[in-house]
């Protein structure tokens, strides 16, 4: 049992390390950019990443040290304490607002252009905005990924797509918050379930919508601007 134990300790801290240099790598470029502060990696703090701050700098509380030095219950403790923060960064790093060029990329996708000027009023502001509402900046890339995944789907025919798009982001509105986006998070519809089935959620999002009031909503959806390069990573 402590064999195993160890084990599945010692690869899932791997893990956590590769995530930790994937981290490190993107905060080095983002900074030497300027941009840190604009990215969501600042939100990201040496606790998230099982590191607590000491006089001496920072001391790994994952540490296959700490490990072999625990009885039976805390090495459980630091394995669940790992699969945890595994997967926080792995959901985390996955956004694109947690990265330099994903940053980027979702000004390009609010502003409508293939080019920015990164001095130019309208990118300043977008700027300035994501350093304010972090969370939100957050919230709304991941908005952005689900969508382009639907586009992305290729059992799903031009109508199905605009349909499951207008009627999520329908759901998302009918919340008290006035930007759609920064309550994704809080959505109550399992969003992997959704890319399982989604002709089933069709059904179920439209359910009580009158069908002229949906031929509207997907004709708007049908004027939304797609992404290039769409996620297919998993939410």
């Amino acid at each position: 049992m402590a064999d195993k134990l160890y084990g599945e300790f010692y690869w899932k801290r791997k893990e956590l390390q590769r995530l930790r240099n994937i981290y490190r790598g993107r905060a080095s470029r983002a900074k030497a950019a300027g941009l840190f502060e604009s990215t969501y990696l600042s939100q990201i703090y040496p606790g998230t990443l099982g590191y607590r701050e000491t006089d001496n700098g920072q001391e790994d509380l994952l540490s296959l040290q700490r490990f072999n030095a625990s009885d039976q219950y805390h090495k459980e403790q630091l394995l669940i304490q790992a699969e945890r923060k595994v997967n926080y960064l792995k959901q985390v790093l996955d956004n694109p607002m947690s990265s330099l060029k994903g940053m980027k990329d979702i000004i390009k996708k609010d502003l409508k252009t293939n080019k920015l000027d990164m001095n130019s009023a309208p990118v300043r502001a977008k700027l300035s905005s994501f350093r304010e509402r972090p969370e939100g900046a957050f919230k709304h890339a991941k908005v952005i990924q689900l969508m382009d995944v639907i586009d992305a789907r290729t059992d799903l025919t031009d109508d199905e797509k605009s349909t499951l798009k207008a009627l999520i982001r329908t759901k998302l509105s009918r919340r008290e918050r006035v930007d759609y986006d920064s309550s994704i998070l809080e959505w109550d519809v399992n969003i992997e379930e959704l890319l399982k089935n989604p002709r089933g959620f069709i059904d179920t999002l439209s359910e009580g919508i009158p069908d002229d009031i949906l031929e509207e909503l997907v004709a708007e959806a049908g004027k939304l601007e797609t992404t290039d390069n769409p996620s297919r990573l998993p939410f």
